[in-house]
């Protein structure tokens, strides 16, 4: 297993967060993307008890934009939940 990548990925997500909750949305684009690729490296056995992985990346995305107000992300990660999760 590589739990190294998937605690990366997981602080990732919580300074994406911290960056959003600061106001810079570029920022915490940048650091999400970077987030997103790391997890879908990730096979289901690296993926930390439900803490990362594509899915927790992708509601972090739904949860932060419904925040700022963007609704076109709460769609993608409705969506992908339904076909995917």
């Amino acid at each position: 297993m590589n739990r190294p990548r998937a605690a990366k990925g997981n602080a990732l997500q919580l300074l994406a967060r911290a960056y959003l909750k600061a106001g810079d949305v570029a920022e915490f684009e940048r650091i999400m993307k970077e987030a997103e690729n790391l997890a879908s490296l990730l096979t289901g056995k690296e993926v930390t008890r439900g803490q990362y992985g594509l899915i927790s990346v992708y509601e972090e995305y739904g949860k932060s934009y419904a925040l700022i107000g963007v609704n076109f992300a709460i769609t993608l990660v409705v969506s992908f939940s339904l076909c995917c999760g």
